[in-house]
Order: structure tokens, then sequence, then C-alpha cells
């Protein structure tokens, strides 16, 4: 502790430690909200993510894009470029405009991106909404993130940010068994019901309260007045950037994002080409499948309900995570 009495930075002696159940309980409204509008926004980010692939490489004649692979994945690059740089510059818009405009404005350029995709199924169709989905995906992120932070405390950040992210899985679960059901009546109904779902995020933000709104606008008072100095947006997001500590943080990562999209991107044209789903169908519910309609949804299933598809496959992994997840008090 300091000579004041206060916590120092690295010193968590003083920190309460509290139980699994005291730290849900301690966790705010604002948290909850925030983690039904991530989880709002993920059901509709891998509806499209996880039968994209599909999609791409469909026959123009069954709704598709019927374009190749290496077509798709320059779309897919720059999809990538783009929604990892945009979040440079928006994080620091979002804490100078305020969390909830951001999100807002983000929601729009989403449900825009979806929109577009379902208008126009063509290859620049399908890739400027990609881009809109890229900038919207950049512009909320810092808004959810940035609440969070305020919205918590060191003695249950450690629980909140677990939850947070079994809700991130959860989404990931649901988004692709949506698509799957979505795209055997259309596939323009996928785009249709992600525009739908992520929607719901407006009625979320009539409830929403920004935490430290009145500290933000106070400080932008003083940057007005010139009482504070503020730099520009592109020399901060530069200075961060040249931080040894986010080098090493984006370095460790770009492994995990490589793995992250060839789960996504890759594996699910893999399983639809070379894997034969009906023998695992066989194994749980004999030759003729199943007519259940809860094992066809919660699975991934085709109509007839004699094989899983691409989606269902991936979404084992999605599933894992959530019923094997540990308490991380």
């Amino acid at each position: 502790m300091s000579n004041n009495g206060s916590v120092s930075g690295n010193d968590l002696t003083e920190v309460k430690q509290l139980g699994m159940w005291a730290s849900i309980v301690s966790l705010s409204y604002v948290f909850w909200l925030v983690g039904g509008m991530e989880l709002v926004e993920r059901v509709a980010y891998y509806g499209v993510k996880a039968s994209a692939g599909l999609y791409a490489k469909s026959p123009v004649s069954e709704g598709g894009l019927g374009i190749n692979l290496r077509e798709y994945s320059d779309i897919l690059l720059i999809w990538a470029l783009m929604q990892t740089f945009v979040p440079v510059l928006t994080g620091g818009i979002s804490d100078r405009v305020g969390y909830k405009e951001t999100i807002f404005a983000s929601t729009i350029i989403k449900i825009s991106g979806y929109m577009v995709m379902a208008f126009f199924p063509t290859y620049w169709g399908f890739f400027f909404g990609a881009m809109l989905l890229a900038t919207g995906t950049g512009i909320f992120k810092p808004g959810i993130q940035g609440t969070l932070v305020l919205s918590t405390n060191r003695n249950n950040t450690s629980m909140a940010w677990g939850i947070f992210y079994q809700i991130v899985n959860i989404g990931g679960f649901i988004g692709p068994l949506v698509a799957v059901h979505m795209r055997q009546l259309a596939w323009e109904n996928v785009f249709f019901a992600c525009a739908a779902i992520i929607s719901l995020n407006f009625i979320l933000l009539l409830t929403y309260k920004e935490p430290g709104k009145e500290e933000r606008l106070a400080r932008m008072d003083k940057v007005r007045s010139g009482e504070v100095k503020q730099k520009v947006l592109w020399k901060e997001a530069l200075h961060e950037l040249k931080k040894p500590i986010v080098i090493y943080y984006m370095l460790v990562f770009s492994g995990f994002w490589f793995l992250f999209n060839a789960l996504f991107d890759v594996l699910p044209i893999h399983i639809s080409e070379w894997v034969d789903t009906s023998v695992i169908v066989t194994s749980l519910f004999g030759e003729g499948g199943t007519s259940s309609s809860f094992w066809q949804t919660v699975l991934g299933m085709d109509f007839a309900g004699t094989k899983i598809m691409p989606e269902g496959m991936i979404n084992i992994n999605a599933a894992l995570i959530m019923t094997c997840w540990q308490d991380v008090c």
C-alpha cells in the first residue's frame, strides 16, 4: 500500500477474495446488459461466419456465390485485416464520443452489412457486406469492452471476464445453428435472420446507461476550453502500438487467430467435401436417422435428420468450452 493508504497498482493483498456466487451477485445490471448485447451480436456474427465459406462455393443455381476458394480467400484476408485494425482508431473514438453512441452506430452498420449480403448475392455484394461487418464489429467491441472495464472492480473482474467469454461461446454455439436451418430454406434467409437478431440491441440500448459518462463529459469540456490538451487520434493510436507489450501481445494472439479463422473459415468447407457425417447419425440414432426436431436443432442436422451439417460439427468446439467451463474465481 502507498503512504496515503490506497492500494498500489500491483498490490493485490487488499483485494477481497469473493466466492463464485458472491462474485456473480456483485456484478451490476450494466454488465449483464452489455453481456446480452454481446450475445446478440455474436449469434448474428457467427451465423454468417460459420456458413460463409459454404455460401461462397455453393453454385449460383442454389443461391450461392459460385466463386472459387481463391477468390473467397481474398475476401477473408481483407475482412480479417479490417476487423483487426479498425478498433485501433475506433477504441479512441468510443472513449471520446461515448460507448452508447458507438454501439448504436455499429449496430446500424452491421445490419447494413447483412442486408447488402442478402440483396446483392454476388462477389462484390458479399465483399462490401463483409467490409461493413468488419467495420461494425471494430466499432462495436471497444464500447462493449470499455463498459465491462468500468462496470467491474478488482473483486469481481476475473469472474466478469469469465462469464463474458462464456456468453461469447454461447453466441458462437447458437449462431451456426440458426444459419444451418435458415440456409436450408434459402441462403438469403441467413442474412435476413442475422439482421433481425442484431437489431435486438436497439431494445437493450434503451436501458443502457454508460458508466463513467460524467467524467468523460467533464474531460471533453476541459479539452474544448483548452485546459487539457488532447492528442490527435491517429497519433495516440500509433503511440500505443509502439509499446513492446502491445507488440508481444499481438504476436502471441496472431497464433490464436490463425487457428480461430481456420476453424470458422476453412473447416466447414473441408467437412462438407470430405467428411461423411451420416455415420455419426447412424451411430447415435440408427439407420433411419432421427425425426426429432430437438436433436436436429441442437446437433445442426439437415431437415431429413440423416446427417450433421458442417456448422453442427464445428459447434462441438463451443459446446465443449461451454460444458467444460471451470470456476474462474
